[in-house]
């Protein structure tokens, strides 16, 4: 028999914060189109630890590609690069082990968005941790 277990949800402040990386994962994108390119049906669900407030959890989405587009960074290069503190070269964008970014830090700007009754956190902007 399968056991349900509640949590609280704990909304963590606007303003500047630090995020860890706690996971990452792929997942089904809810918003795939049939017919459209295989590669945009997973999608990868980044989980943060939001540092000094406890049970604060943050997610952020991407696709799974490291790539530049008309000037414009994926999301998962952003992450990536936000994480590591610097720029990735080409030659380390053709493969990147996500294992080693997790633990890692940024800095980020929480925002709070009402949505349907209710309060949520977004990450509103985000960058590498400042030494």
């Amino acid at each position: 028999m399968v056991k349900l277990t509640g949590t609280n949800f704990v909304l963590p402040p606007e303003g500047n914060a630090i995020l860890t990386l706690h996971g990452i994962k792929e997942i089904v994108n809810r918003f795939f189109q049939e017919g459209a390119d295989e590669d945009t049906r997973i999608r990868l669900q980044w989980t943060f630890d939001v540092d000094g407030v406890e049970g604060a959890i943050l997610t952020k989405f991407s696709s799974k590609k490291l790539s530049v587009y008309k000037g414009k960074k994926s999301n998962a290069l952003l992450l990536s690069e936000a994480l590591i503190g610097r720029a990735l070269t080409l030659e380390e964008r053709k493969e990147l082990d996500t294992e080693m970014l997790i633990g890692k830090k940024m800095e980020v700007v929480i925002e709070h968005q009402e949505k349907e009754d209710a309060t949520f956190a977004g990450i509103a902007s985000f960058e590498a941790l400042k030494s």
